[in-house]
């Protein structure tokens, strides 16, 4: 059993009576727990039980011998003993995988800097002289592996931000007195890989938007390819649409690795119009203005990150566009590594089923993942999430087929839907024109997660819808915030060349 999140850390085994099945609980480092069914019935093989079979003719159960107490007695004694045998036999492999997979995972050297803070600095790792490779430095750092080491406490858990993702960890570090988010990932590099990593990094230093992130150095140091990106105090949409409880004095937050003060509150229909507005200028950006144009692969709302604005002064960026690449061509993270830690993480929700089935890559894998982000803002529903059922799980999409497929949306006579709306923002849409808004937001969201993805609108056609939408309610101001911003960042770029 293969967990590529981490590594698991303890089980336990439940046993019921004699003749029922027994469960092997496994405990994951990063605090996952997952159920093992154990079959007495197969003998020692975890597999699903075998058809029962069908009951004999009572001519046949009538004219069989009675077994007498006594020899029930051994029989039940036999098989308790072969179980036992078996099921203590299971527990020894489980640990034995256990203990490997740890062994494998954590190596000596300068992989096992990043896992123990005691790692002493003799070990740390070599930088790379970029400068041979190709780098354009004129807008980007290259940092020393120390110095990125020393900023976040010997990379120290403390310091980390969020879930381990498909590419690696993020830690929050600080730099010159600016607080900055270290995005670390790990490899075999070759000469051949090292040099893919600088394409990339030429490739994302180049990125200029007000709605995508800004790369602010670089690392490459043994088998470590390391990014530096600014630090968001606001943290991602994820963490702001579904805040996790944190106790205890001094809790820290896991989006942001700070301490928790007074929670946000909810966000407002203006703000969540906003996102997705700014998101859908970022998307549109690296589609159609990037060269070469860059697939994001991985929109999701802990991806968005918010600054420190509110209302119509909220600022948001797109985040770890262009990991996809490096994940690919440096790091070997292919699609089934990338489809199986978004199954871990629920991000599958996200996936088109193009991209997911038959590995399909077009810019329309982003705009159904835009689309599930959009009704995600409107929802304040996750994107995967218990079925009605309770026995299985049933992601966005599906949750809200009933209330938005078919000529109803296509028409765009759709009815306001209420009932799947966020009770935070039910209350501002009295009016009619920001009910008509909704239900035309909806609507578009619908039109981006269609299954067949030549039927999904180009994110620059979105962009236009909603700033059409954004006119007709008279948010102007909202429209000129964003053109502002999109001034500043042009500003920045001829500073820095």
């Amino acid at each position: 059993m293969e967990y590529p999140s981490g590594t698991f850390a303890g089980l336990a085994l439940m046993e019921n009576e004699v003749g029922e099945d027994a469960y092997l609980y496994l405990g994951s480092e990063d605090g996952k727990l997952f159920e093992v069914q154990l079959n007495r019935s197969a003998r020692g093989c975890v597999l699903e039980p075998e058809p029962s079979i069908p009951p004999a003719p009572e001519d046949a159960v009538e004219s069989a011998p009675s077994i007498s107490p006594a020899s029930g007695d051994v029989i039940t004694v036999l098989v308790t003993a072969v179980v036992a045998g078996t099921v203590v036999a299971i527990i020894i492999v489980a640990i034995l995988i256990c203990l490997w997979r740890r062994a494998r995972r954590r190596p000596a050297g300068p992989e096992r800097a990043l896992e123990v803070g005691e790692q002493a600095t003799s070990s740390l790792p070599e930088d790379e002289a970029l400068g041979a490779w190709g780098i354009k430095p004129s807008r980007v750092k290259q940092f020393a592996f120390r110095v990125l080491w020393e900023s976040t406490d010997k990379f120290s858990e403390g310091r980390r931000i969020g879930e381990k993702g498909a590419f690696g960890k993020v830690y929050r570090g600080s730099l010159d007195g600016k607080e900055v988010a270290v995005k670390v990932m790990t490899g075999e590099l070759t000469d051949i890989k090292r040099s893919q990593f600088v394409v990339e990094v030429n490739t994302l230093s180049g990125l200029n938007h007000a709605n995508l992130v800004q790369l602010v150095g670089y690392c490459l140091a043994g088998d470590h390819c390391i990014l530096v990106y600014p630090f968001f105090r606001g943290g991602s949409l994820d963490g702001r649409l579904f805040p996790k409880a944190v106790t205890g004095k001094d809790a820290k937050a896991p989006e942001t690795g700070q301490i928790v003060e007074d929670p946000s509150p909810p966000l407002t229909l203006m703000e969540r119009m906003s996102i997705a507005f700014q998101v859908a200028k970022g998307l549109g950006y690296l589609h159609d203005a990037a060269s070469p144009p860059i697939i994001h692969r991985d929109v999701k709302s802990s991806n968005i990150l918010l600054g420190e604005g509110s209302g119509e002064k909220l600022h948001v960026v797109l985040a770890d566009f262009g990991l996809a690449a490096i994940g690919e061509r440096v790091l070997d993270t292919g699609h089934d590594h990338v489809v199986m830690t978004s199954h871990i993480g629920g991000a599958f929700g996200y996936m088109s089923p193009e991209y997911m089935l038959r590995v399909e890559l077009s810019e329309k894998n982003d705009v159904y993942s835009y689309g599930v982000l959009v009704l995600e803002l409107l929802t304040g529903r996750k994107v995967v999430g218990p079925a009605p059922s309770g026995f299985e799980w049933q992601t966005l999409v599906e949750w809200v087929k009933p209330f938005l497929r078919g000529a109803v949306v296509q028409s765009g006579s759709m009815e306001m839907p209420y009932p799947i709306l966020d009770r935070c923002v039910r209350d501002q849409v009295a009016e009619e024109s920001m009910k008509k808004m909704v239900m035309s937001t909806f609507g578009l969201a619908w039109e981006c997660v269609e299954e067949e993805f030549g039927s999904r609108r180009a994110m620059r056609e979105i962009i236009e819808r909603i700033h059409s939408m954004f006119l007709e309610v008279g948010w102007d101001g909202l429209t000129m915030m964003m053109v502002d911003l999109e001034n500043d960042a042009d500003d920045d770029a001829v500073t820095a060349t």
